[in-house]
């Protein structure tokens, strides 16, 4: 009986051995999983950081690059100098500068410009009409589609147009 004893004890604390480990294992296991979640948290953090210091650091750069087009411009003569205007807006469009965008758009006298730059400058007032969030007016700015336009022309109106079209579904889909 004795015997049994020693044994049953024995074998008693080698389960409680076991189970202490088995515990222990487990709660290394879900501190790992802490760890590492808050680390892959942490890291999401970081790319977020970098994603937006990489957008600043375009912004500044377009800005710089359409300030330098816009100050060119104002040394030139016409059609040159109406040319360097709209590209230092298409600039500010394209990295989504909303209010610089108005601001250099408003300066543009309409009157100086020639015909394949009136259609130039109401292809950029419709796409920051598009980021503005006016979709249905930027589709009545848009120039009607014509096979007599230089080509450019002709494919960036049907790409304005089909912004435009996905901008109105997309403002439909939110209602």
């Amino acid at each position: 009986k004795n015997n049994y004893n020693v044994h049953h004890t024995k074998a008693l604390m080698q389960n409680k051995l076991k189970n202490t480990i088995r515990l222990h294992a487990f709660f290394l296991a879900i501190a790992m999983g802490f760890i590492t979640a808050s680390c892959q948290m942490s890291f999401e953090g970081y790319e977020a950081e970098e994603s937006i210091s990489r957008e600043l650091k375009t912004q500044t750069q377009a800005i710089e690059s359409a300030q330098k087009y816009w100050e060119t411009a104002a040394n030139s003569d016409s059609p040159l100098k109406e040319e360097l205007q709209l590209e230092a807006i298409k600039i500010l469009i394209e990295s989504k500068n909303i209010e610089l965008s108005r601001n250099y758009i408003d300066q543009v006298p309409k009157n100086n410009l020639n015909n394949n730059q009136n259609i130039k400058i109401d292809l950029l007032l419709s796409r920051l009409l598009i980021l503005e969030g006016y979709p249905k007016k930027a589709l009545d700015v848009l120039p009607s589609h014509n096979f007599s336009f230089e080509i450019n022309l002709q494919k960036n109106i049907l790409l304005t147009r089909a912004k435009v079209f996905k901008a109105n579904r997309q403002n439909l889909m939110s209602i």
